[in-house]
């Protein structure tokens, strides 16, 4: 069987490692995956066509998802965690709606200063990842141009501590605990903006509040992010194409090979 691999030119280079062991993987179960320029990769839609059997999509787009779904063609992840995953705002009505608490969180599609009642807030790109275009600003500031589809959700800050317990998911079931904590001066707790990690041991209202989603979400190989707030935890967000450099930092397990196992054993 045959897989293709989706990713933006710009995130190939910066997953080399990941992209080797993943066709590696997949090569050593007798399966190909084919890696795919999603910037250059024309998609032939006809009657009872299959380009490959199975499609890994780490392109940032749901929509791509959407239409290999509609062709019979299994995709990892499913729609319904590409979406949670892709869109910000959505993970946090998604929580929300089953109970789970979030940050207080505006979604604003305005260019101009908007009144969330919050002294300092952290605004994010809806549609980011990667930490990318994240700031922690005074609520009143403007903030630049917006772009098409550059909505921004700005949430309170918590300046409880700069970490976050993220809770890693994979098509098998099984789960794997990091806690990311900021660099000193840095209120980002991602590794590349020179976060430092660790294995982590959840509460048991972490993991019931993972599982929660989990169950929801359906199974897949993504990651959930929680942070604490006071005297409980809420949700960050819900990563989708999530990196995985600290499994094989921490040696907690072999992540490429998981991923391969458990897409391998659901076709």
């Amino acid at each position: 069987m045959t897989g293709w691999l989706i990713y933006r030119d710009n995130d190939i280079k910066d997953n080399e490692f990941f992209i080797s062991q993943l066709i590696s993987a997949f090569g050593a179960l007798g399966q190909k995956l084919e890696l795919i320029s999603y910037q250059n990769f024309a998609l032939k839609i006809q009657r009872d066509y299959r380009p490959c059997d199975f499609v890994v999509n780490r392109s940032f787009n749901p929509d791509i998802t959407r239409i290999f779904e509609q062709l019979g063609i299994a995709v990892f992840n499913s729609l319904a965690i590409a979406e949670v995953g892709y869109d910000k705002a959505l993970s946090m009505a998604t929580a929300a709606a089953l109970g789970i608490e979030v940050l207080t969180s505006v979604l604003s599609f305005s260019d101009d200063p908007i009144s969330t009642e919050f002294e300092l807030e952290v605004q994010k790109p809806n549609f980011g990842h990667g930490g990318h275009g994240v700031k922690l600003v005074d609520s009143k500031a403007p903030r630049p141009k917006a772009n098409e589809k550059d909505a921004i959700l700005h949430q309170i800050y918590s300046a409880s501590t700069a970490e976050d317990h993220r809770c890693y998911v994979f098509l098998d079931g099984s789960t794997y605990w990091t806690v990311r904590t900021a660099a000193k001066g840095e209120f980002r707790a991602n590794l590349k903006q020179g976060g430092r990690v660790e294995a982590y041991d959840p509460s048991e209202a972490e993991v019931e509040m993972a599982q929660k989603l989990h169950r929801h979400l359906g199974p897949g190989n993504y990651a959930i992010d929680l942070i604490p707030y006071g005297e409980s935890y809420v949700l960050n967000e819900v990563e989708d194409v999530c990196g995985y450099r600290s499994l094989y930092q921490l040696s907690l397990c072999d992540p490429a090979a998981k991923i391969a196992k458990g897409i391998s054993s659901n076709l």
